[in-house]
């Protein structure tokens, strides 16, 4: 139910509304179902912050869920424009097609809310919000990361450690199969150090949100989004923080270490072992691997099966 707003500074929007209460006797609140799960403190809902990186397929609908449950104030940042594109798969209209996407999004979001929070949208990149309001970002309880460029994770990644803010990081596959979703927490290594393998890689390679997309795939990964960033706020003690996953086989997850020479969380003087060990190996880029042995010349012995070498 919108009860103030918009209040209208372009580039920046504001909007506030009011909790949803019962309207006939022994009715149940409109948290009913949530505050059943076990471990669930509205409370700490009731008082988050969470700042969104991104309005495109993932942050819209991950703002909505977290707007739903009742989230105090949601930030929204992004400089692109709606396309028709977006459509699809993004928590736009028709009738808003060429115009901001944050601003917009912050629009429709307040019309999604069960709860008094403030929503808030910026008309720009991350690396221009916090140049041009370099608090509104500072009290985060939570940051989300879900742009589909390198620069932006690498930044948000800093932005987070330096202020030992929580970040989530999600991203889908161009085969819209698999995906992954990242926290980092400052207590086991951050972005850059999980694609270590990758720091050196040109960016030249930006997608830009042309590459496949498809709902069902965001659909999986903001759940995950949205879980992580409540085992942040009400201190749910999660076994991993990456977590793949694979529509078309296996689903992995682990822990990974810090690394050294990391750019952004590790020095020299400062560096430590991982707490917790992987059990896999980091992604990695797969190499081509023949899945047939190429022939070899036969010895002149051949060894006898079951004998053991003399």
């Amino acid at each position: 139910m919108l009860e103030t707003g918009p209040i209208i500074s372009i580039p920046r929007v504001s909007f506030t509304s009011k909790e949803l209460k019962p309207q006939a006797e022994g009715e149940k609140s409109v948290f009913d179902r949530q505050i059943r799960i076990p471990g669930w403190r509205q409370e700490k809902v009731r008082a988050a912050r969470i700042s969104c990186i991104g309005a495109g397929g993932l942050g819209g609908h991950a703002l909505q869920n977290l707007a739903r449950l009742g989230v105090k104030v949601l930030r929204v940042c992004d400089a692109d424009l709606i396309e028709l594109s977006n459509l699809n798969r993004q928590f736009f209209y028709h009738d808003q097609l060429y115009k901001n996407k944050a601003l917009c999004l912050a629009e429709n979001l307040v019309k999604e809310c069960t709860g008094e929070t403030t929503i808030e949208g910026f008309s720009m990149d991350f690396q221009d919000v916090i140049r041009e309001f370099p608090d509104v970002f500072e009290d985060s309880d939570v940051i989300l990361c879900l742009v589909d460029n390198e620069e932006s994770r690498y930044d948000a990644s800093r932005y987070a450690f330096e202020r030992e803010i929580p970040v989530v990081f999600a991203a889908v596959s161009d085969s819209a199969v698999n995906g992954y979703v990242f926290l980092q927490d400052n207590k086991s290594g951050c972005y850059a150090c999980l694609w270590h393998s990758e720091r050196d890689k040109d960016d030249s390679e930006k997608r830009h949100c042309v590459a496949p997309s498809a709902i069902y795939m965001h659909s999986i990964i903001i759940g995950l989004v949205v879980y992580e960033a409540l085992s942040v706020l009400m201190d749910w003690r999660e076994p991993w923080r990456y977590y793949e996953f694979f529509l078309d086989g296996s689903t992995r997850a682990f822990t990974p270490g810090k690394i050294r020479d990391c750019p952004i969380c590790g020095t020299p003087s400062t560096a430590v072992k991982p707490a917790i060990v992987p059990t896999v190996e980091p992604p990695v880029k797969p190499a081509i691997v023949p899945t047939v042995e190429p022939p070899v010349k036969p010895t002149a012995e051949k060894e006898v099966p079951g004998e053991k070498e003399q």
